[in-house]
């Protein structure tokens, strides 16, 4: 089971360095005007497409950390003080 589990997080892992690797060439190959230029779409009330990230996103990723402590102290390793 621990195999599995390490793969899985290897997995993720990778395809962050990857996607990084990839936004680091795209922006000093020439993409830097167009990545600038992203940012600025209006998306909606108002709002700018940065908006929209700093706002939703934010949001969004905070409360997916507040699930996995919360599962975390019924299941996980954080379930025994002692720990």
């Amino acid at each position: 089971m621990k195999k599995i589990a390490i793969s899985k997080e290897l997995g993720g892992g990778l395809a962050l360095v990857f996607a990084a690797l990839a936004a680091l060439l795209f922006v000093n190959f020439g993409g830097a005007e167009l990545y600038t230029h992203i940012f600025e779409i209006p998306v909606g009330m108002g709002k700018d497409f940065h908006k929209l990230i700093n706002d939703g996103l934010m949001a969004l990723f905070f409360l997916l950390v507040g699930i996995e402590l919360r599962r975390e102290r019924a299941v996980g390793e954080l379930k025994d003080a002692r720990h």
